[in-house]
C-alpha cells in the first residue's frame, strides 16, 4: 500500500476477503479472486491485482479466526456480524475490535495458519498457546515478538471460563495439534483438521464431543486426477498429510454411537473436492451404519467464506 497515494497492490492467497470503509462511510467486503493457500506448495505464482484507495479510506483485514470465533453458546461470530460490529462505529479503533480476545490458541507453524500471528501479538498483549514444538518452530522462524506471552499447553488450559486440551494430530509439522474444549455450560467440542489420519487421542476426543469440526480434505479421485504435481500430491496423501473423505467417513459411524451429534466437515480443498462430495460420502457412510442424518445426528460443512450459521448442541 502506498501511503502517499492510496494505491493498492495484493494478491489473495486463500484467505478471506477484506474489508473496505467505503465512500458511503459503510465497511463492505471487497470480493477479490482466491488463489492457492499460501505456503501450500513451492513455486506457487499468485496474480495481483491493483486498487485505488481514497485518502480516508479504512481497510479491515483478519484471518478466518475472527469470523469463524464462537462465544460461549457456541454461536458463530460469522462475516455479517463482523461486517455489523464494524459498522456500528465506523470510527472505532482495532484495538476496541480486539478488547474481547483472551488467548490465542495455535495448531501448528504452516504460513497460511500465523501469517498475522507476528504483527498482531506485536501490538496487542494477547496470551499464546500451542505445544512446546510449535513455539520452538515460531520462534526460531521470527514468528512471534521477543515481547510475546507465550504458553506451552503440556495437556489443557483454562481461560475464560473453558477448559481448552491439547489433542495429538499427524502434519507435517514440528508438533501440531487440535483441540478438545469444555464450554461453561458443560457442552464438548472438538477442532481436528491437519492431519494424515485421526490419532487416537483425535479419536477419544471426537467421540466424547457433542460437536465435532473433522477434517474432510479431498476427494482421492480429484486428487490424483488433478493438477498438483506429485510430490504434493504425495503430501497430502501420507499419515503427515490431510485427511481423505473415505477416511473422515469411515470413522463417523463410531463417533456417533459414542454421542456426537453435531458433525462438521472441515478443511475442505478448493482445488480436490467438493462439499456435494464430501457430504454424500459422509452419509453413506452413516447409512450403511444404520444411522439416520438429521435423526441421529447433523452433517454440515465448514464454508469457504462464512457466514452467520450456528449449531445448536
Amino acid at each position: 500500500l502506498e501511503i502517499s497515494t492510496g494505491k493498492l497492490t495484493a494478491a489473495n492467497a486463500g484467505h478471506e476477503y477484506p474489508v473496505i470503509c467505503m465512500p458511503d462511510g459503510k465497511f463492505e467486503l471487497f470480493k477479490d479472486k482466491h488463489g492457492f493457500v499460501i505456503g501450500g506448495m513451492d513455486g506457487m505464482k499468485y496474480k495481483e491485482y491493483e486498487m485505488q484507495l481514497s485518502t480516508d479510506a479504512k481497510l479491515f483485514v483478519y484471518t478466518d479466526g475472527v469470523s469463524e470465533a464462537t462465544d460461549k453458546d457456541n454461536e458463530l461470530f460469522g462475516t455479517e456480524r463482523m461486517l455489523a460490529a464494524l459498522n456500528e462505529d465506523t470510527g472505532a479503533s482495532p484495538e476496541s475490535a480486539l478488547q474481547n480476545v483472551r488467548a490465542l490458541f495455535v495448531t501448528h507453524e504452516h504460513t497460511d495458519h500465523i501469517s498475522a500471528l507476528k504483527v498482531l501479538l506485536k501490538k496487542y498483549d494477547i496470551p499464546l498457546y500451542a505445544t512446546r514444538g510449535t513455539l520452538d518452530a515460531l520462534t526460531a522462524g521470527d514468528k512471534v515478538p521477543a515481547t510475546a506471552r507465550l504458553n506451552v499447553i503440556e495437556d489443557f488450559v483454562e481461560t475464560a471460563d473453558f477448559r481448552v486440551v491439547r489433542v495429538e494430530t499427524s502434519h507435517d509439522a514440528a508438533e501440531s495439534c487440535g483441540y478438545y474444549i469444555e464450554t461453561p455450560d458443560g457442552r464438548r467440542l472438538s477442532i481436528v483438521t491437519d492431519t494424515g489420519y485421526l490419532t487416537e487421542d483425535a479419536r477419544a476426543a471426537i467421540s466424547r464431543s457433542n460437536l465435532a469440526v473433522v477434517e474432510s480434505n479431498h476427494d482421492l479421485n480429484m486428487l490424483k486426477n488433478g493438477p498438483y504435481p506429485y510430490i504434493l500430491k504425495k503430501r497430502i496423501l501420507s499419515d503427515c498429510g490431510h485427511l481423505s473423505n473415505p477416511d473422515c467417513a469411515a470413522a463417523l459411524p463410531f463417533f456417533v454411537e459414542s454421542g456426537l451429534t453435531r458433525i462438521i466437515l472441515g478443511h475442505l480443498s478448493e482445488e480436490n473436492n467438493l462439499p456435494s462430495i464430501a457430504v454424500s460420502e459422509a452419509i453413506r457412510s452413516l447409512s450403511a451404519a444404520g444411522m439416520t442424518v438429521d435423526s441421529d445426528c447433523t452433517v454440515d460443512v465448514a464454508p469457504v467464506e462464512t457466514n452467520r450459521k450456528s449449531f445448536s448442541f
